[in-house]
């Protein structure tokens, strides 16, 4: 089956008409982003074929808020080179129409031609379910659905089987599976079907063996601990009567005694310790503070000796900044000279720029003014011309249907009179001189020639009165007609107050309407010629005229300020030579320059200078403080009670110095005391001979106790019968483990007749399902090399065996992981591809966002499965994800750019 073409209107997001044309016979790759319309598409597809085009259930397909869109899906397609065309309307004015070659077919009977062609069934009531897709449900894969196969296959397994030649068929009805099913129900009377468990009365006997068995394990752990009890009296009897001669815990009690004192003894050494420790402590704070006294007249002498050479230094760097700040007072003198003569320059130089400039701009008003008089001039005299004709009688102009009525009622007339001419009675006269006769009225004397159309009275005097009917009923429509003619004539005449009534009547009419539209088209001219002279009017020009006369006035005015009468009067007739402007503009740059390089100069030397006076004001202020400083430091330094209190600390910190190394060596002496004696082993021997005496005697007396209730316990058991109790139980579970070995004997034996059987049929099964397997393992070996794919009886994969044979390793399909079920689906479903080809039936793949959750090299490897397959099936891969089969070869197609009425296609290296 090759899908040529889709064409989609009013379907969800493509209101207007949408085409899918030009698919290959091989692999087509669709790209979109999402919510391009890619699943539209494939719903469109499973639309035209699954669900009855008089279903009330296809609301979903309509763009949504349109309740009154009409779905419509045409398809092209061929199959065994015959064409078909399939055209569907749902919701609204619903049809269905299918070409099959030359053969028309409509309404259900198209669908169900549709139905036995692909493989599918319809739904009796609604909306149509997988469960009806069959052969289409198992190639049209859905988006995320890849991985389900389980109920595709079961959906299509009719036609999978008719594709392996109707043998599974046999396979399913012979008198083996009679046989297997007997063994099952007989096995199943036993064994749970599914998990081989023990049933029904093998169960029970398997329950009660546990529980005789049960019973006879309490009585001999009872016997047991009877016996262990006996043992563990005696033994407690003795322990007993050791401890009662020896009494363990009155040696442990005078150990403890004896760490306890020495203890005691550690514990008066650390208060000693503590107290030497104290004195050490307060002698050291005063050796320190004494060490400050001294280290702070030390501090005291070498800042006197610092300041006394820091004082050279602060003398040499006030009278080198002092010459520094004279030198820079010198050249910020020098900068402000040349500052003030740079700024005269700059203004004379900007003098004379403006005076050029005015000179010009004074020129350009006077020109200016002359262009706006004379354009005030001519547009003056048009809008004279334009108010004259404005002025003038305009001819009213009578409109193209009263100009088609005038003509056609003069064309009416000049063929009445032919008519008339034809069929008027013609009467001739010829009277005797003196004579005469009246027509209506009219005299007529001599030869005169008359027309009658009407009924006509001849008065011949003396004689009488003769009354003529001319012609028959044509001549009274054609005089009906003529009035008609001559009223409409009438009244147009009478309406636009035309003069003639003759042949010129129409000529004068357009001469009419001539006249007025000249007129209109001089008036309109003369308007839009005024509107390009004055766009905002003549007092608009008028105006600017004057605003540029003041512009004018003006700039004379401020230039007789800087230049002279005679060069003003000049201005006005011949401009200043352009060179000049140029040399002004470079004068006046270059005096500019200048001024802002001299007044750069200018700040730096004020800078350097007020830089200079500040470090001159620092290293002053920074004499005067280091030479009161100095006066202080000698000072202090000479004061008598500073040496004497300096000469006392000295001695006090020799005192100091030699009780603190006394006391340390006291203190050294007395802990090496203290470690020796270990006082914290002494405590952890006072605990433990302490604990210790007291478990000995809580043992001795639980010891007594345990021996009472051991005792009593024995007593009551020697008088229970045990041991008869146990043969009893003994016999039982003999009983029930016959019968339990009979239930297993029958169950192991229906067990391997089950699984002989199975065998025998699972080899069947594989004969039949050799051209599936084939296929198979054509595109299982470019995904997963050395791998092999086991089949159910009812063609579902069931496990995955890798390795070589002999160390296979068989995985359920259920149980891989999610990308590798999603590629196992599609290879499964080009197999079954391939044998429905094989066998006449139509094909056609569709993959809807399919392969997302694989590595990318396990999709390189998918993508030579799929290259493989398009080479027998058409197949539409829809992928919102282009990057990901750039590599395929083969056209890229987008989906919904721009809504277009025809697919885009491009070309992807």
């Amino acid at each position: 089956m090759l899908l040529r073409e889709l064409r989609v209107e009013q379907l969800r997001q493509f209101r207007e008409p949408y085409v899918l044309d030009e698919l290959s016979p091989g692999l087509n790759l669709l790209t979109g982003p999402n919510e391009a319309g890619k699943s539209t598409l494939v719903r469109a597809i499973r639309a035209a074929f699954f669900e009855r085009h008089r279903s009330t259930t296809m609301q979903d397909l309509q763009p949504w808020g349109d309740s009154g869109a009409a779905p419509a899906i045409d398809l092209r397609f061929e199959h065994a080179g015959v064409p078909y065309v399939l055209s569907k309307r749902f919701v609204l004015r619903k049809r269905c129409d299918l070409s099959v070659g030359a053969q028309k077919l409509d309404g259900t009977d198209a669908e169900d031609h549709l139905a036995r062609l692909l493989g599918f069934d319809f739904a009796l009531k609604g909306a149509s379910k997988p469960d009806h897709w069959g052969i289409p449900g198992l190639l049209w894969i859905e988006q995320g659905c890849a991985q389900e196969l389980h109920a595709s296959v079961a959906h299509a397994a009719d036609h999978l089987r008719g594709a392996l030649g109707g043998q599974t068929d046999e396979l399913a009805s012979s008198l083996g599976d009679a046989v297997l099913e007997r063994v099952a129900a007989r096995r199943a009377e036993l064994l749970t079907p599914g998990t081989g468990k023990p049933a029904g009365a093998y169960r029970q006997a398997q329950a009660d063996e546990a529980e005789w068995r049960a019973a006879l394990a309490e009585i001999d752990g009872r016997l047991t601990t009877y016996q262990a009890q006996v043992d563990e009296l005696a033994a407690l009897r003795a322990e007993h009567q050791r401890d009662e001669r020896e009494q363990p815990w009155l040696a442990l009690r005078r150990r403890q005694e004896v760490a306890e004192t020495a203890l005691k003894d550690v514990a008066s050494w650390q208060a000693e310790l503590m107290r030497v420790e104290a004195q050490a402590q307060e002698l050291s704070q005063r050796r320190a503070l004494l060490q400050d006294q001294l280290e702070a007249n030390r501090r005291t002498e070498e800042a006197q000796e610092r300041r006394v050479a820091q004082l050279v230094t602060r003398r040499a760097r006030v009278s080198e900044v002092r010459e520094q700040v004279e030198a820079a007072r010198l050249r910020a003198q020098q900068a402000d000279v040349a500052l003030g003569a740079a700024r005269a320059a700059h203004q004379a130089a900007q003098r004379a720029a403006r005076r050029h400039e005015l000179h010009q701009q004074h020129t350009e008003a006077l020109r200016q003014s002359a262009e706006q008089q004379a354009l005030l001039d001519q547009a003056r005299d048009h809008a004279a011309r334009l108010q004259a004709l404005r002025a003038q009688t305009v001819p009213v102009v009578i409109p193209p249907a009263d100009v088609k009525a005038l003509s056609a009622a003069l064309d009416g007339l000049r063929d009445l009179a032919v008519q008339e001419s034809v069929l008027a009675t013609r009467m001739e006269v010829r009277l005797q001189p003196g004579q005469r006769v009246y027509l209506n009225g009219e005299a007529l004397e001599g030869e005169a020639v008359r027309s009658l159309l009407d009924d006509t009275e001849i008065d011949v005097p003396g004689v009488g009165t003769l009354r003529l009917r001319p012609g028959g009923r044509d001549l009274a429509s054609l005089a009906a007609t003529r009035r008609e003619h001559e009223t409409r004539l009438t009244d147009l005449c009478e309406r636009w107050q035309l003069q003639q009534r003759g042949p010129g009547l129409l000529d004068e009419a357009q001469a009419r309407n001539q006249a007025a539209v000249a007129h209109a088209a001089e008036l309109a001219q003369a308007e839009q010629t005024l509107r390009l002279l004055a766009p905002q009017g003549v007092e608009a020009l008028e105006g600017r005229l004057a605003a540029g006369r003041l512009r004018a006035q003006a700039l004379a005015t401020e230039l007789s300020v800087l230049s002279p009468a005679a060069q003003i009067e000049q201005a006005g007739h011949a401009d200043e030579p352009q060179a000049d402007a140029v040399v002004l503009a470079e004068q006046r740059r270059q005096a500019e320059a200048a001024e802002m390089q001299a007044l750069r100069e200018q700040q730096e030397t004020q800078l350097a200078l007020q830089t200079a006076r500040e470090a001159l004001a620092t290293a002053e202020a920074a004499l005067h403080h280091d030479e009161a400083e100095c006066q202080r430091l000698a000072a202090e330094l000479a004061d008598p009670q500073r040496q004497a209190a300096r000469e006392q600390a000295r001695r006090q910190l020799a005192e100091v110095v030699a009780q603190v190394d006394h006391l340390a060596r006291r203190v050294a002496t007395q802990r090496e005391r203290i470690d020796a004696a270990q006082p914290e082993a002494l405590q952890r021997d006072v605990t433990r001979f302490r604990q210790s005496a007291d478990l000995a005697l809580a043992r001795h007396r639980e010891r007594h106790e345990q021996l009472i209730r051991l005792e009593s316990t024995l007593q009551a058991e020697g008088t229970q019968g045990l041991a008869e109790h146990r043969a009893d139980l003994q016999a039982r579970l003999t009983q029930v483990q016959r019968r339990l070995a009979e239930y297993q004997l029958r169950a192991e034996a229906l067990t391997l007749l089950q699984q002989r059987l199975q065998a025998h049929r699972q080899a069947l099964t594989a004969r039949l399902q050799a051209p599936l397997q084939t296929h198979l393992q054509r595109y299982l070996r470019l995904v997963f090399p050395q791998a092999r794919l086991e089949l159910d009886e009812h063609l579902h994969p069931r496990l995955l065996a890798r390795g070589q044979p002999g160390t296979e390793e068989h995985a359920d399909v259920h149980a891989l992981s999610f990308g590798a079920r999603e590629q196992l689906g599609i290879i499964s479903r080009l197999a079954y591809a391939d044998l429905l080809r094989e066998a006449g039936r139509p094909t056609l793949i569709i993959l809807d966002d399919a392969l997302v959750h694989t590595d990318p090299a396990r999709l390189d490897a998918m993508k030579r499965v799929l290259l493989d397959a398009a080479e027998r099936h058409q197949i539409l891969l829809f992928s919102c994800h282009p990057e990901l089969w750039q590599d395929l070869g083969v056209p890229e197609r987008r989906i919904g750019r721009g809504r277009s009425a025809r697919c885009h296609t491009e070309s992807r290296p």
